[in-house]
């Protein structure tokens, strides 16, 4: 799968979009920078090797990332 268009990593930089947990035995799945990834997939270069509620642990051979959702309420500005 590629990367969605409108959304690339920039300057070495990661986007995690959504987690997505489904009922049964389904895997927990993400979206990172417009990629659907599961554990144990690769990701720019990282290995996923954790997909918890709010966050996904990912590594590299010399580097280890910890994205997380967004968490900061919208607001409506007048």
């Amino acid at each position: 799968m590629h990367a969605s268009p409108s959304v690339k990593p920039t300057s070495g930089g990661l986007v995690l979009q959504s987690i997505i947990k489904q009922q049964g035995e389904q895997p927990v799945r993400a979206i990172i920078s417009g990629q659907l990834v599961t554990k144990g997939e690769l990701v720019f270069g990282y290995q996923v090797v954790n997909i918890e509620e709010r966050s996904v642990t990912l590594r590299s051979e010399d580097n280890v990332r910890k994205l997380t959702l967004f968490t900061q309420p919208i607001v409506k500005y007048k």
